[in-house]
């Protein structure tokens, strides 16, 4: 099992290149592989070199953000990636890449909304227009491998794992 990023799928940078390189070098070294492509994961001690940390680090310290009013991105809770792991396990998948991504696309503004309408405090922002593509992950195999859980066991909303993650710890 290897753990890479959705990011693969929307920006060629040296991280992305470094996980392609990777991912490529399972792929034709191994016979038995499960890639799971991760979006941006929401959970304890969140590294201010993430959205999430890094967006109430300029909370905090008042200083201005730049917002493509196109950008978006997806999250995922730390704490269901061991019960969609172990489901996959049990599946026994072999030789997949898999995007790990519910439908919980959030535009930035919208993250910025959440956040400055949870904490009662404005973002100092600038709203760039039309800079950006929307941020697209292929999560229908993914879908299709959990619709035989119990969904509602996942945290899918956006706002609730902003209040569990960043809200009451950050303040």
């Amino acid at each position: 099992v290897y753990f890479s990023s959705c990011s693969i799928n929307n920006e060629i940078s040296p991280y992305t290149e470094h996980k392609l390189f990777i991912e490529k070098l399972i792929v034709n070294n191994s016979n038995n592989y499960l890639i799971m492509r991760l979006p941006l994961v929401l959970g304890r001690n969140q590294s201010y070199n993430q959205l999430a940390g890094y967006l109430f680090s300029r909370l905090h310290t008042n200083k201005e953000i730049e917002i493509y009013n196109l950008a978006n991105r997806f999250f995922v809770d730390s704490e269901d990636l061991p019960i969609i792991l172990e489901h996959f396990l049990f599946l026994e998948l072999k030789n997949e890449i898999l995007d790990i991504a519910f439908d919980n696309s959030i535009t930035i503004i919208e993250l910025v909304n959440i956040i400055e309408k949870l904490l009662k405090k404005e973002f100092s922002k600038k709203i760039i227009l039309d800079r950006a593509s929307p941020y697209v992950v292929k999560n229908k195999r993914f879908i299709k491998l959990i619709s035989t859980l119990d969904i509602s066991v996942f945290n899918q909303s956006v706002e609730k794992m902003i209040i569990k993650y960043l809200v009451y710890e950050k303040n």
